[in-house]
């Protein structure tokens, strides 16, 4: 029997441009892990295809489980960023989204951001698709909480896991997990990222935790500072703490 948020979010939603279904994004790893890492939601695989005469990227492949090898690039940056530097492997975490489906987003040049091209090849086919857009940051953590099911959803993963320590990727996950408006932590994220870990009870469950910088961050231009920062707390005050937690 499904549980009940299984009947609140279905194991699809929405279709991509090549007709597969937008599959719901289960966690990955070990459900039973003392380490827990949570992202924002799922990403994709992304492809060029030509609709009337327009060359567009879009999505052709959605991660079935979070940060999945070999579909996104979020695989491998979690894998890079987080999981080698700190000395862990797959099997000693559980990894998880927020959001349990796909968005499109909505960063980038201008009418050319994967929501544009979405909504452009829904113009140009007549298909319509299902598949959202990225809200700014306070509305997605708002989504986050008030899904039907997902908070349901969350509770029953960590609640299996019963973490002893979070690491949250980013500052939306950051506010979901303090219960604190985006503005402030965004605001004031240097008091926030990086700091000694904190007891914090995360959807019913009294856990230690660390918010770390987004994958998206280190990897850019101006992420420069977050990165020497991210690299020396990985060599340094983070190994120890995963030690201690395993």
């Amino acid at each position: 029997m499904p549980k009940h948020w299984q009947t609140l979010l279905p194991p699809t939603r929405g279709t991509l441009p090549n007709g597969q279904p937008v599959h719901r994004t289960d966690p990955s790893g070990n459900p039973e892990a003392d380490i827990a890492i949570m992202g924002l939601y799922p990403a994709a695989k992304v492809g060029q295809r030509t609709i009337g005469g327009q060359a567009m990227n879009l999505p052709v492949e959605v991660e079935r489980t979070s940060f999945e090898h070999g579909v996104s690039e979020s695989g491998r940056q979690i894998d890079d960023n987080y999981l080698t530097p700190l000395g862990l492997t797959r099997d000693l975490v559980l990894l998880l989204d927020l959001l349990p489906y796909f968005l499109a987003n909505t960063r980038g040049p201008k009418d050319h951001t994967m929501a544009d091209n979405l909504r452009l090849y829904e113009g140009l086919t007549g298909e319509t698709l299902g598949i959202e857009a990225r809200l700014p940051a306070a509305k997605m953590i708002k989504m986050a909480r008030e899904m039907p099911g997902n908070l349901d959803r969350l509770r029953d993963y960590l609640g299996r896991c019963q973490p002893k320590l979070v690491l949250t990727l980013g500052v939306e996950v950051a506010a979901f997990v303090r219960e604190e408006a985006f503005s402030r932590v965004s605001r004031e994220v240097k008091q926030y990222l990086y700091r000694e870990p904190e007891v914090l009870n995360v959807l019913g469950i009294d856990t230690q935790v660390v918010h770390l910088a987004h994958p998206g961050i280190l990897m850019s231009g101006r992420g420069a500072d977050w990165r020497i920062q991210h690299d020396r707390w990985c060599e340094g005050a983070g190994r120890e703490l995963v030690k201690s937690a395993l």
